[in-house]
């Protein structure tokens, strides 16, 4: 099993309270630097203990939903949510007026991180507008709303 050490620095760039954040990736004796506000999405899989014998899982504790991304976006966005038990996950989207544009299939999903991707179209298949819309996962007894932004 290939071993990371994900070491993360902080750098002051001259201006009083400017900073720049860097994390830094050592794979292999070899160092790559990325400024933080370039990376979009970390993911970390099939990573062992320190001794090895024992590999370390991912505890979801809390319904979440998170920013789309991108955001602003043209043609597709990912929008991720994790939820902390098995149950009935519905998402949706509506315009500004609050219509309904385009639903997902009302799943039921075991405990975990998902993704799906919309791809700026409606539930008819036809692009939408450019414009504001609000997204929403709900499970459970509970709803999550979000922005995102279609340009074209």
């Amino acid at each position: 099993m290939k071993k990371i050490t994900l070491i993360l620095f902080l750098l002051c760039t001259g201006a009083l309270y400017s900073q720049t954040y860097y994390l830094t990736v050592w794979s292999n004796g070899n160092a790559t630097v990325i400024p933080v506000a370039d990376i979009q999405k970390l993911v970390f899989s099939n990573f062992s203990s320190v001794d090895g014998d024992k590999e370390i899982n991912t505890v979801i504790k809390t319904f979440k939903l998170l920013q789309n991304y991108p955001n602003p976006f043209n043609p597709s966005t990912t929008i991720e949510y994790q939820i902390p038990e098995k149950g009935n996950v519905q998402i949706k989207i509506f315009n500004i007026n609050g219509q309904l544009v385009k639903s997902f299939e009302n799943t039921h999903a075991a405990q975990g991180a998902y993704t799906i991707t919309s791809n700026g179209d409606n539930d008819s298949g036809q692009p939408v507008a450019t414009g504001l819309y609000i997204y929403q996962v709900s499970f459970a007894n509970s709803l999550i709303t979000k922005k995102m932004l279609f340009v074209k």
